[in-house]
């Protein structure tokens, strides 16, 4: 097995013990290690087709239902509209270039911190290795009846630009027409 598959369990391992077990979430902060926990992979493994085989798809194009385990129903329609809109342009990108949850178009990342940050929000920070460069992602946060799920992330260190906003883009286009 390659040297990645081994940090992606190592890494995965450690994520499912950080929450601790029968403790009430009253933050999100769970959610956001679950998502980590499940998807954080794409950080330490390729893109190729064993990869997808043995681990899945990433977030990005996961079904509505799966979405809804970590987004609100509105960040999770335009999550489904932003996978339709590739299936549409094949080959082409639409408005999202880069990996969500850690803000790169090829995610990589070492001493990811999860962390109650101010209310309804959950900070994430990371360094990437291959550019030194510390990102920062706030996840804002809702409570919903069936638990705490994301509206948006703000990408701190990217200008503040938030994944709504970008996600949204083409409907924008849309209406502008």
């Amino acid at each position: 097995m390659p040297p990645k598959f081994y940090w992606a369990l190592t890494i995965g391992f450690y994520l499912s013990f950080m929450v601790p077990f029968g403790h009430a979430d009253t933050t999100g902060v769970e959610t956001i290690y679950r998502l980590y926990k499940n998807y954080g992979w794409v950080a330490f493994m390729g893109s190729d087709r064993d990869v997808s085989r043995y681990m899945g798809k990433d977030i990005t194009q996961q079904k509505r239902k799966e979405l809804e385990q970590y987004f609100d129903s509105p960040l999770a329609t335009l999550f489904i509209q932003e996978s339709k809109c590739l299936t549409q342009n094949k080959g082409e990108l639409c408005n999202l270039e880069f990996d969500p949850i850690f803000a790169s178009q090829d995610p990589n990342a070492i001493d990811l911190e999860i962390r109650q940050a101010a209310n309804q929000i959950v900070r994430v920070s990371f360094l990437d290795p291959s550019s030194s460069e510390k990102k920062v992602l706030n996840y804002r946060m809702v409570k919903l009846k069936i638990g705490w799920r994301i509206a948006d992330i703000i990408y701190e260190t990217q200008g503040g630009i938030s994944l709504k906003a970008i996600l949204s883009k083409h409907l924008v286009k849309t209406q502008e027409k």
